[in-house]
């Protein structure tokens, strides 16, 4: 992530976070990355396999499918309102 691109990878981040079923983007800024956090509650000691396995089948969705576009705009090769107006342009295309 460029310096120059934080404040617009940091807006992108905002906005999906708010779309996510489980929000965790998040910028690391002394090492220019993007991190997920998740942190999963319990009772007692055990976990439900299916349920661990379901939650990192779905971040590993995640990094699958958003990974160009942050990689795109970390690098400013497009803006958040560029990313925003493309998926508008796209859903319309679909209705």
């Amino acid at each position: 992530i460029n310096e120059e691109t934080m404040g617009e990878v940091s807006r992108l981040l905002l906005f999906l976070n708010n779309s996510l079923e489980l929000p965790g983007l998040e910028l690391f800024e002394p090492y220019r990355s993007i991190n997920y956090r998740y942190v999963l509650l319990s009772k007692g000691n055990s976990l439900d396999k299916r349920i661990v396995l379901s939650i990192v089948g779905m971040v590993m969705m995640f990094v699958e499918t958003l990974s160009g576009t942050l990689e795109e705009v970390g690098s400013g090769n497009l803006t958040f309102t560029e990313v925003i107006e493309w998926a508008q342009e796209r859903s319309e295309k679909n209705e």
